[in-house]
């Protein structure tokens, strides 16, 4: 364990030379007044795209959302989260640029798709990042899920963020995550209230993340798996009833 977690910051001291950049546009936030991605992705003739708790069981009737997902990860996006991808050892290290921040109060939610890995995000324009302090309070870790809130300087138009795993990294395997920005609709000074009391407002968080989507039956399995079930459960309904045929002419 003490070898991965020296190899993670070995390869984040060139996080910014090795980064892996997702850029975030001011056009990507939802609109601040609902906060919704459910209307952003209708708004942007994408509603396909979106599913959360509430049709979700009628749209996909006895699935799992992990396995929709995985049937197209570059499509299909859950409660408004996007896909991303840590290389092995953060290599390379998954970094974020967010625009028109200014003076704003920005959410960020990363949930984690492989199994108890411990994921942190840090401002690249801050000495913590640069001096790979992970114990700073400027660095922010989670393990599965992960959220932060920042506070756009009033001179910054564009968040630099760095997210890397920090333990239960998998040897030599990529992590996959889910992340999704909201962004407040007023401005702020540091001389306002905290900004994590914006983001304690939005009162959907708990129910924001994606594993709070259920079937309304028993899913099926997720990934390469999800066939292998499908195609078992049919053998199995249809070796079912052709025994129930041969003992109903035995039985004649």
């Amino acid at each position: 364990m003490l070898y991965l977690i020296s190899l993670a910051f070995l390869s984040l001291a060139f996080a910014q030379e090795k980064c892996n950049i997702t850029r975030w546009y001011d056009n990507d936030f939802p609109d601040p007044t609902t906060q919704s991605f459910r209307d952003w992705y209708a708004t942007h003739g994408e509603a396909a795209q979106y599913f959360d708790n509430e049709d979700f069981a009628d749209r996909f009737p006895g699935r799992k959302w992990e396995s929709v997902f995985y049937s197209d990860v570059d499509y299909y996006s859950p409660l408004g989260f996007r896909f991303k991808r840590l290389g092995p050892y953060n290599d390379p290290t998954a970094c974020f640029e967010v625009s028109n921040v200014q003076g704003y109060k920005v959410e960020l939610m990363i949930y984690t798709l492989t199994p108890r890995a411990s994921l942190c995000v840090a401002d690249m324009d801050t000495d913590a990042y640069a001096n790979m302090d992970v114990q700073t309070n400027a660095n922010t870790c989670g393990e599965g899920k992960l959220y932060k809130c920042f506070l756009g300087e009033t001179t910054q138009t564009t968040l630099r963020l760095a997210v890397w795993c920090e333990t239960n990294c998998e040897d030599n395997s990529d992590i996959d995550f889910l992340y999704r920005f909201r962004r407040s609709g007023t401005r702020y000074t540091q001389e306002d209230e905290n900004p994590e009391m914006w983001c304690m407002m939005l009162t959907d968080v708990e129910e924001s993340w994606p594993d709070a989507i259920e079937s309304a039956t028993p899913g099926d399995y997720v990934g390469q798996n999800a066939n292998l079930f499908s195609a078992a459960s049919t053998w199995s309904t249809a070796l079912v009833m052709l025994v129930s045929l041969v003992a109903a002419l035995l039985v004649q």
